[in-house]
């Protein structure tokens, strides 16, 4: 994260700098994985498989696909807003989710609202399990029947994000309409979605009575390591060097995959220098790029324990690892 940008306003506006180059990558492994695997496959190539998808987004932003009621949930409609969201979600951890983002995907290109309604209600108590007395004694739509309320981010998230920046209580619609335009211009794919974080902050009073109102630069007693993947879909690799340059002798370690977070994808190379981290405070060569050990529609997320990578011996690191991905 841009600290700088981050305090400055909750309108961030650094976080999506490489977010659609993740929907490149999604169609290049694609078409390496082939039909069986990827739903969204197309023999032409990968260029063809990304203009489907547009078309796919298009085609809801003009004719949205109405659901009918059922006996768990309400009658609903899948729009182009509720895409954006599910890519979002689906984005973080592209070596478990890019194969269920291309089911969507495909499913939507045949009107079938499956997997789209399965996301957008996954926030939402389950009616066939029983409402909670809270809900059950509101008005419908009420956003007590919302288990993390009805902006789509939970009073935590809000409370931190509004409380660390400047108060915006005064912003007008128009200026926001000006913000969300500048996230679609950043990104096509989620653009509209990121924009729910700053949302409640427009109506939010609370201010921490301890407010950091500092600049994140310092010269640490220990230097910083600092990681992420080559394409993050919410925390660019741009802004690790960015925040580097404001710890002397941090060192940024790039990991050679995508999705949110080094952990989103099992690297033993990432991993040895983490533990070389802690154990000695010894950090890595500046530039140093680590490969990973498994890539997205491989099957990792089906094997129950996945193989030790080719030429490691340490099983209980690959273990480790293995744990804390599918725990993401």
């Amino acid at each position: 994260m841009d600290s700088h940008n981050y305090m400055k306003t909750p309108f961030v506006t650094t976080s999506l700098q490489d977010t659609d180059l993740l929907l490149v990558k999604l169609v290049d492994y694609c078409y390496q994985a082939g039909a069986e695997r990827c739903l969204v496959y197309h023999a032409d190539g990968p260029a063809v498989i990304l203009s489907e998808i547009t078309k796919i987004t298009s085609s809801l932003q003009s004719d949205p696909i109405g659901v009918a009621p059922s006996s768990t949930s309400a009658a609903d409609t899948i729009t182009s807003s509720d895409l954006s969201h599910a890519i979002l979600q689906l984005l973080y951890t592209p070596l478990r989710d890019f194969s269920r983002l291309a089911t969507l995907l495909a499913e939507l290109r045949d009107r079938n609202t499956t997997t789209a309604l399965a996301i957008k209600t996954s926030d939402r108590y389950n009616v066939a399990a029983g409402l909670p007395p809270h809900c059950n004694a509101s008005t419908a739509y009420s956003r007590l029947c919302f288990p993390n309320g009805d902006a789509g981010i939970s009073t935590t998230t809000a409370g931190i994000l509004c409380g660390d920046a400047p108060s915006v209580l005064n912003t007008t619609k128009a200026e926001f309409k000006a913000f969300l335009a500048s996230l679609k211009s950043t990104s096509r794919a989620i653009g509209s979605a990121w924009s729910f974080l700053a949302l409640p902050c427009t109506a939010w009073h609370a201010r921490g009575r301890n407010r950091y109102t500092g600049d994140f630069q310092a010269a640490t007693a220990n230097p910083i390591l600092i990681i992420n993947t080559v394409i993050d879909p919410v925390t660019p690799l741009h802004n690790a060097f960015r925040m580097a340059e404001d710890f002397p002798g941090s060192v940024v370690l790039t990991q050679d995959s995508e999705g949110h977070c080094s952990y989103s994808t099992p690297s033993m190379c990432t991993a040895r220098a983490v533990r070389k981290y802690f154990q000695t405070g010894e950090l890595p060569k500046k530039g140093t790029v680590c490969a990973v050990d498994r890539v997205p529609f491989d099957g990792f997320w089906d094997e129950e324990k996945p193989a030790l990578p080719e030429g490691e011996t340490d099983e209980a690191m690959w273990r480790a690892l293995v744990a804390i991905t599918k725990a993401s």
